[in-house]
């Protein structure tokens, strides 16, 4: 189920903190969070901690990531060394929501046939909320 989306004509990291910023007005609490490597750096741990305490947040570390960082992102290393079979599930599970962005895409189209960034949200706000009825129906 979809819970928050964002939009951005500029980037993917602005749609992200749109999200971010939708779902804290809203004030729905998330218990854990899995991201692709785009956002596998400590920025984005910090500002994800800072925002909500207890998220457990699950990425694939990249190949110059160190364990220099804060304790949030040292034990995130630490459970992805030290047990990488159950970290991998846990990640993997976010291939769950990819499935469900490509399904919404087939289902409404592979483009949103608006210009202005009002109509945008509101046609991505709209495929939202039709995954979540299909879903629950």
């Amino acid at each position: 189920m979809y819970v928050g989306f964002g939009t951005s004509l500029k980037s993917e990291n602005e749609a992200f903190l749109e999200t971010i910023k939708m779902v804290e007005k809203m004030d729905i609490k998330l218990l854990s969070i899995g991201l692709d490597k785009y956002y596998s750096c400590q920025e984005y741990v910090k500002l994800l901690r800072e925002k909500f305490s207890d998220i457990e947040i699950t990425l694939l570390p990249k190949s110059n990531a160190t364990v220099k960082g804060d304790w949030g992102w040292k034990r995130m290393m630490h459970d992805f060394v030290t047990d990488p079979v159950s970290y991998l599930e846990d990640y993997f599970k976010r291939n769950r929501s990819e499935s469900g962005f490509s399904e919404d895409k087939k289902r409404t189209g592979w483009q949103l046939g608006q210009k202005r960034a009002d109509r945008i949200d509101t046609a991505d706000m709209l495929t939202s909320l039709w995954h979540n009825l299909c879903w629950l129906g």
